[in-house]
């Protein structure tokens, strides 16, 4: 993006990309754990998946894209005392290491509860048995 544009660095634009590419990641990330296969990401059944799912999965992906943020903003408040509190600094700055340790935990708790409901609508066949299920 920013060799298209001549070095120059536009953050609105960078983000609109990021939330732009999050639901194919998303998706992707959600076939190749239920599917036990990295490769069950094929560009073109992630695409279908989203195709199928619609606005709903595009609901989910900016609840999770919010809880990114909330974690960025988390991060820019502590780095804000730095210079002010160094001790406040040290405490807030863990918090949001936990808290970014939290995040993808949630989001991969809410893709799969997301996906339980739904499990008919994607027609996702496994060709085996997933390892100690009969």
């Amino acid at each position: 993006y920013r060799a298209a544009l001549g070095g120059s660095w536009s953050p609105g634009v960078a983000a609109a990309l990021a939330l732009a590419g999050l639901p194919y990641a998303l998706m992707a990330l959600m076939m190749t754990f239920l599917h036990d296969d990295a490769l069950a990401a094929r560009p073109w059944a992630v695409l279908g998946a989203i195709a199928r799912l619609g606005p709903s999965f595009l609901g989910l992906c900016l609840t999770v894209a919010a809880l990114f943020a909330l974690v960025g903003v988390a991060f820019a408040a502590a780095l804000a005392l730095r210079d002010r509190a160094f001790w406040a600094y040290i405490a807030a700055s863990l918090a949001c290491w936990l808290l970014a340790a939290w995040l993808p935990i949630v989001a991969m708790h809410a893709l799969g509860s997301y996906y339980a409901p739904r499990q008919g609508r994607l027609k996702w066949r496994r060709k085996r048995p997933r390892r100690g299920a009969r």
